[in-house]
């Protein structure tokens, strides 16, 4: 029992770590740094996560719970709203924009698996904002992750890999105008309800 305490303190201490150390440095800064973040050995990080695909796939588990219930509120505007809180998330955890437009070259099954996740949730909330009226009747399913691809792109393009903030928040109203019904063009962007931060 207090085995089993131990473990599932160490692996919330891994994950706490592993949001701190990728919003400064990237999901492709070194492992060894969110072990030594966390406080524990290497051993201890790859029993409980076997590479760096199975961390990501944990933390983006915990992001997708969150929008999970964005999604389930209801509100009509929700794909502008999911939009937005990937790009904040992007923006403090650079590199996770990257996994969910690349889903043909995972093969990490938990990360696969949170990825279609996604997927499907996003092109859930394309599909009601469509039906309420409230984007372009012409948008198909595949363009809910081209709209998240095309945003990646402008966060990944920043000068020595710092995303360029201001940039990404230019691409996020332009994006958001290109999608969105004509009576709605030039809207306000929805605020992230979950906050900048991981």
């Amino acid at each position: 029992m207090a085995r089993r305490r131990d473990a599932r303190r160490n692996r919330e201490r891994l994950l706490a770590a592993a949001r701190e150390v990728f919003a400064e440095s990237g999901a492709s800064a070194p492992l060894d740094l969110v072990a030594r973040r966390a406080g524990v050995g290497r051993g201890t990080l790859y029993r409980n996560f076997a590479d760096r695909s199975a961390l990501l796939a944990a933390l983006f588990e915990e992001r997708l719970g969150l929008l999970e219930e964005i999604l389930a509120q209801g509100a009509d505007d929700v794909f502008e709203q999911l939009v937005v809180e990937i790009c904040w998330y992007e923006l403090r955890m650079p590199g996770f924009g990257a996994v969910l437009t690349s889903l043909p070259m995972l093969t990490n099954p938990d990360l696969v698996r949170v990825t279609r996740a996604t997927e499907r949730l996003l092109v859930e909330a394309l599909r009601r904002s469509v039906a309420a009226g409230l984007l372009r009747d012409d948008l198909v399913p595949g363009d809910a992750l081209t709209v998240i691809a095309m945003l990646n792109g402008v966060i990944i393009a920043g000068a020595g890999g710092a995303p360029d903030e201001s940039a990404a928040l230019r691409a996020l109203e332009l994006l958001l105008d290109g999608v969105r019904a004509a009576g709605r063009v030039g809207a306000p962007v929805p605020a992230p309800v979950l906050g900048p931060q991981p």
